[in-house]
């Protein structure tokens, strides 16, 4: 299948997201969802410190440890996201982020993450402060590569750039909220968040940096609104997503799926994984049948021409 080159390693284009994973059932119908994901070929799984209580990196360090496959996937965690009770009060002191990175490790049950990341950023504290003690992890064997979520673009450079000029490891690839939906952090309502937009598009562009894309489907926004309408969607949702710009792009989404014979999902999702940006989606799938609809988008001829929308 399709892959993301970040430096060394080969990430699959479809990564397997781990959060809200108590909505499966047990230990049992997670690993069967896990297996099936690496049995069509995906190889990423992409959990963090805050998800479900530590939870989702608990089961997936016991999923690695039945399966004994630990070599065969790549593991992407993240860490220093705000303080749940006061998300205004970051978690990004040295203490908090070794603290984090070794409780996830423990959870995990592995010796190294290769995928590392700072859930959200704090733009009041120097780069340097952040930079360093990443670095510090990389030289003690605990993480193979460090990535930004939730940061901007000038964050990221001026933090690449520190690196740069002292040596270090700078960040290696970017999460953030993209998808064929346009929204903003203030419609999104989540503290912190960043989402796509065309200047931060044009930057990755610039740098190619790969990016995770996270919510690659706008949260089902596009199924949705074909099966049910607008009127079916919740509030949130329709916070979200629902405006003219993304009435305008459904219906182009819909004449590829007629023109290709393909799902919502499908022609969503391709938005991104066949994308002019290095991109990889995670998908939140909870069932087979809804992991192998997302899979699917393999079988068909995309090109980026379908998607200048």
């Amino acid at each position: 299948m399709e892959s993301l080159k970040i430096e060394d390693i080969l990430v699959s284009k479809l990564i397997m997201g781990t959060d809200k994973i108590d909505t499966i059932g047990t230990d049992k119908d997670v690993f069967a969802l896990y297996d099936g994901y690496i049995n069509k070929g995906g190889n990423c799984f992409d959990t963090a410190r805050m998800y479900v209580n530590g939870q989702s990196e608990e089961v997936l360090g016991r999923y690695l440890k039945s399966r004994r496959n630990r070599d065969d996937v790549i593991i992407s965690t993240k860490g220093g996201f705000p303080h749940l009770n006061d998300k205004t009060r970051s978690r990004l002191s040295k203490d908090e982020i070794f603290s984090d990175c070794d409780a996830s490790l423990k959870a995990l049950q592995i010796d190294k993450i290769d995928l590392y990341w700072l859930h959200r950023d704090d733009e009041s504290i120097d780069v340097g402060e952040i930079i360093e003690p990443l670095n510090e992890l990389i030289k003690l064997g605990k993480v193979d590569k460090i990535g930004a979520s939730n940061w901007s673009t000038q964050r990221i450079e001026q933090a690449n750039n520190y690196a740069k000029s002292h040596g270090l490891k700078g960040f290696s690839a970017s999460q953030i909220q993209w998808s064929a939906a346009v929204s903003d952090e203030v419609r999104y309502n989540d503290y912190g968040l960043k989402i796509m937009h065309k200047s931060q598009y044009d930057w990755y562009l610039k740098s190619n940096m790969p990016i995770f894309a996270f919510a690659p489907i706008a949260n089902g926004f596009f199924n949705k609104l074909s099966s049910v309408g607008a009127n079916g969607m919740s509030d949130k949702l329709k916070a979200r997503f629902l405006c003219d710009e993304n009435l305008r792009r459904a219906h182009i989404l819909s004449d590829i799926c007629h023109g290709k014979n393909c799902s919502v999902t499908n022609a969503a999702l391709a938005y991104l994984i066949f994308n002019k940006l290095p991109t990889a989606a995670i998908t939140g799938a909870k069932t087979m049948a809804y992991l192998n609809d997302a899979f699917d988008t393999f079988n068909f001829n995309f090109d980026q021409f379908d998607f200048e929308i």
